[in-house]
């Protein structure tokens, strides 16, 4: 039996189509995103490396530039640097994970619309592992930043995420359910 008889006012294979579509086209802008910030930040790491800026940083004028605005632009810039290994990395992971995403998003539509229940489940494992990352990333905020306002508003726009993503597993779910449903239904009516 189903968890759910539908999604929202549709039935649970259109509503699992709709968010197989809905994740295919966010993992697609997850891809360009994370393609288009990499870029961006070789391309800054480059211009950052380079002399020019360093000579243009140290001979600023005072007359068009105050010292507190050259001292907040000179460590601005070296925050960046030395954290920008480590942005790097976390975009490369990110954008690996976007095409696994996109793999997975794309079973998901496969598998709805020829009945093949077994492409669900890399989806619904994938979903699984992102309903614990947002865990963890609670977990790591009330943890490291303490409770502030800020820190709750985050949480909460996180919170609001993962109930959509588990309502979207609850929908996925239901919807292999209901496969196995049919399957077993062809099985007896074969004999």
């Amino acid at each position: 039996m189903p968890i759910l008889s539908g999604c929202c006012c549709f039935d649970l294979k259109v509503g699992t189509k709709i968010i197989g579509g809905l994740c295919v086209i966010g993992s697609i802008m997850c891809i360009l995103g994370s393609a288009f910030m990499l870029v961006f930040l070789q391309i800054f790491h480059n211009a950052l490396t380079s002399s020019e800026v360093d000579a243009a940083i140290s001979n600023m004028d005072d007359d068009y530039v105050e010292a507190e605005v050259q001292g907040i632009v000179e460590r601005l810039l070296g925050m960046v640097t030395e954290h920008l290994g480590g942005v790097l990395i976390a975009l490369y992971i990110t954008l690996a994970l976007s095409f696994l995403w996109l793999i997975t998003s794309s079973l998901l539509l496969h598998g709805v619309r020829r009945n093949r229940r077994g492409f669900l489940v890399p989806w619904i494992l994938e979903e699984a592992v992102i309903l614990l990352l947002f865990i963890a990333i609670i977990i790591v905020c009330f943890v490291v930043y303490g409770v502030s306002v800020a820190v709750a508003i985050i949480v909460v726009g996180v919170v609001v995420t993962a109930l959509v993503h588990l309502y979207y597993v609850l929908v996925v779910i239901s919807q292999y359910q209901a496969l196995g449903l049919i399957r077993m239904h062809e099985e007896i009516s074969l004999k």
